[in-house]
């Protein structure tokens, strides 16, 4: 009901209809997600945490994997199902860290919901394409660059376009985000 009046609350204010239909799809679908059973006990809570904790014991991954066995060993990675914003100063090489953190899960056929919010997504994917061929990407910003460089590139773009990465940089609300994200969750 607060949704439909919200809808209806944002139409008055001339907002775009297909914004307003996404947000309310976006309300419908998180229905399907909310747990009827309410709020856990503290034994449940344990013994979803000696689950987890068993699983680290076994070496058994608990979320996606770090490239960096040292940094692994230690967080175990990021979990599953969350969402990690990565932040930092401008030019400190975050466009870099994320490429090259996004790829290495694409590679192993991890699937991967990118929303690249400072970088558009053809730099995201040239990015995914440099890890991917090995190459430094400011090759091409130099100027003059051979063909034989140029074809490698956009074998590297075809490549890593056909990995299970799915690029969002359209202007979103977080429900839109979210929508985006079970949407993806349902066709992987």
């Amino acid at each position: 009901v607060n949704a439909c009046n919200s809808a209806v609350a944002f139409i008055e204010l001339s907002d775009d209809p297909y914004d307003v239909k996404e947000s309310l799809l976006g309300r419908i679908n998180e229905l399907d997600s909310v747990d009827s059973a309410g709020e856990f006990t503290t034994d449940q809570i344990a013994e979803e945490a000696f689950a987890i904790d068993t699983k680290i014991a076994s070496g058994q991954p608990l979320g996606l994997p770090f490239p960096w066995e040292a940094f692994q060993n230690s967080t175990f990675g990021i979990p599953y199902g969350t969402v990690c914003p990565l932040a930092g100063r401008d030019k400190k090489g975050k466009s870099r860290l994320s490429a090259f953190l996004a790829y290495s899960w694409i590679s192993k056929g991890i699937p991967i919901a990118y929303f690249p919010f400072e970088d558009r997504r053809h730099r995201f994917l040239n990015n995914l394409a440099a890890a991917h061929g090995g190459y430094d990407l400011f090759t091409i910003k130099n100027g003059y660059v051979s063909e034989r460089f140029m074809t490698h590139h956009r074998a590297c773009q075809r490549e890593v376009a056909a990995m299970p990465i799915h690029i969002y940089d359209t202007s979103s609300t977080i429900e839109q985000i979210c929508a985006k994200i079970r949407k993806d969750k349902r066709t992987e």
